[in-house]
């Protein structure tokens, strides 16, 4: 049966993953026929009592019942565990792939034509730059610094292996997921997007535009490649410290590395230099930390934005965006009229990276005009997926910010997973459409 020309309805479901993002967005059509996207499947770290797999599954069932047995679409908004674990869990990947996505949807980064040194996706490489095969390095020294933690953990203090097992995990390759959402790509069509390019949706989405503000590809700018370790007026305080490395610093790391897997008995080392050796371990585990945690917000910075616009609403997903992803999309808004409009006009957002404290630039928020108290009409609404305690070493970094939730609670609607108590399994949002 064929759809009336836009939806008249949408509604949004934020699922309970804990410290992770998974939505499911429903357009519904007069016809009685709807259209339903996943946009990202995974966590780092359940609510307690909460097992992975088998909420994996359950939400899983519950997309496909909600959506009839079709997807019209995935979104995975960037490779990091938080956002496409569960597309590794057999028996939910399962599930999915019988409901034949037609469109999946990941960043320029993610398609497996382009080389490694390409600069912006297949059909317009160019061999100069090399994000790809950072990223790829990056992931080599994740997955090297969680099996060094592994191997002499006991001396490092428990807040950096904590820091180096949580953040590390997130960044390795997830090979599986990678190659389940390949495999889901195949099936139908798979668009590796980047600023302004086009997905696929509107075909399979009558009456709703949906705009890519991200991520950018190099040749638009390569900020993206570059870690901002502070911004005063974009960051939300309190702000955490930078990772700041000497030459010396660099150097150091570099000669403790060169004999891999050698140690010297505890009773050959001399007595008057054991003194020193705990204060070198603490200072090895701090660079590790800090190096991984370079490593989390540079995969960031690769993550897909997304605005959906259906007749009067607009739906803003950034995935996990950091300052370095937003900034072009931000540059082109001071002189894009239709841009800065689209921006403003936002009515429902997807709080970016959980609710990290440089996921949300205050240029962006600043645009929202539908921020204000309870009474604001059309107040803007805001989802936020997140489980304190997982991200951020310091009181400065914690995710969520405090800031930043003080906002939100203060100038929207909020809805937080960590509100929902069992047995909610989602919240939803249900609006109208004119």
């Amino acid at each position: 049966m064929a759809t009336t020309r836009k939806p008249h309805r949408v509604t949004l479901r934020t699922y309970q993953v804990g410290f992770g993002d998974c939505f499911l967005l429903s357009f519904h059509y007069a016809s009685a026929q709807s259209r339903h996207i996943l946009i990202d499947f995974g966590s780092m770290k359940f609510p307690r009592g909460v097992k992975g797999p088998e909420r994996y599954l359950e939400i899983a069932e519950n997309i496909k019942k909600v959506s009839g047995g079709s997807l019209t679409a995935i979104v995975a908004t960037h490779r990091h565990q938080d956002h496409i674990a569960g597309f590794a869990s057999k028996e939910a990947a399962q599930v999915l792939a019988s409901l034949n996505p037609k469109v999946v949807i990941q960043p320029w980064t993610e398609d497996p034509r382009a080389e490694m040194e390409a600069e912006e996706p297949t059909a317009v490489i160019q061999k100069r730059g090399s994000l790809r095969l950072a990223l790829s390095a990056m992931q080599d020294f994740a997955e090297s610094a969680l099996a060094e933690v592994k191997r002499r953990g006991d001396r490092y203090p428990r807040s950096i292996r904590r820091a180096v097992e949580i953040i590390g995990e997130d960044n390795i390759s997830n090979q599986k997921a990678v190659r389940k959402l390949v495999e889901l790509g195949d099936q139908g069509k798979a668009a590796y997007v980047h600023f302004g390019s086009k997905t696929g949706l509107e075909r399979q989405l009558p009456g709703v535009k949906v705009h890519v503000l991200g991520p950018p590809t190099l040749k638009q700018t390569d900020r993206i490649k570059k870690q901002v370790q502070d911004h005063a007026t974009e960051f939300w305080p309190l702000q955490a410290a930078a990772a700041r490395f000497h030459s010396g610093a660099k150097s150091k790391s570099k000669r403790q590395v060169l004999f891999p897997g050698f140690e010297v008995p505890a009773h050959r080392i001399p007595p008057e230099l054991r003194w020193i050796l705990p204060r070198l371990d603490h200072l090895r585990g701090d660079q590790l930390r800090e190096l991984v945690t370079i490593l989390d917000q540079q995969m960031n910075n690769t993550s897909v934005i997304l605005l959906f616009e259906v007749g009067n609403r607009r739906l803003l997903f950034p995935g996990d965006a950091q300052i370095e992803n937003w900034s072009y999309a931000l540059e082109q808004s001071a002189s894009n009229p239709k841009l800065a409009k689209l921006l403003s006009e936002v009515d429902v957002y997807k709080v970016g990276h959980h609710g990290s404290r440089n996921a949300t630039p205050k240029t962006l928020w600043n645009q929202f005009a539908h921020r204000g108290k309870e009474d604001q009409p059309n107040r803007l609404r805001s989802v936020l997926s997140t489980l304190s305690g997982v991200h951020g070493h310091t009181q400065k970094g914690k995710v969520p910010s405090h800031s930043l939730h003080t906002a939100l609670e203060s100038d929207t609607a909020l809805q937080s997973t960590q509100d929902l108590r069992k047995p909610s399994l989602f919240h939803e949002i249900d609006l109208p459409v004119n």
